[in-house]
């Protein structure tokens, strides 16, 4: 048997070079996994904080998250007659848009692009009035192009 092994060992050292390769294979295809679903979940932490953020904002003025609860003059920029309420409501706007974006970029899933959607077109007569914010002009093109898609009428 010894002799067999000593006649052999060329070969079975080359074998063995090949299962230490196979098995640093496995390692690296392992590591490689790890690090996308950390990635995923990363990613997806990030946007739920985003949209949290957002979320507290709606609880801290639970008055500007549903518009239809309210007439929004535009002419005098005002809100039920209130004009700080109007400036609330344009900081509240620009505030969704900003974590809107970040979402946007983050993640492709359709859950979180129609959760973006349905928050667009609850405040579609803000967003789409002359005076407001030019989402083309301050956010990204992919994402202006979105909001654009979502403000459209069915």
């Amino acid at each position: 048997m010894v002799d067999w092994l000593w006649q052999n060992s060329q070969q079975l050292g080359g074998l063995g070079q090949l299962v230490m390769a196979a098995i640093a294979g496995i390692g690296l295809g392992f590591a490689w996994g790890q690090i996308a679903i950390a990635r995923r979940v990363h990613v997806s932490w990030t946007a739920k904080e985003f949209w949290r953020g957002f979320e507290q904002s709606c609880f801290a003025n639970p008055d500007l998250a549903d518009p239809s609860h309210f007439t929004i003059d535009f002419t005098k920029k005002t809100i039920d007659g209130d004009k700080l309420k109007f400036e609330k409501y344009d900081w509240f706007i620009s505030l969704f848009l900003n974590a809107a974006e970040e979402i946007f970029y983050m993640t492709n899933r359709r859950d979180w692009r129609n959760a973006l959607a349905v928050t667009l077109r609850t405040h579609r007569e803000f967003l789409l009035a002359s005076y407001t914010i030019n989402v083309k002009k301050y956010y990204r093109p992919e994402f202006a192009s979105f909001v654009s898609r979502c403000l459209k009428k069915d």
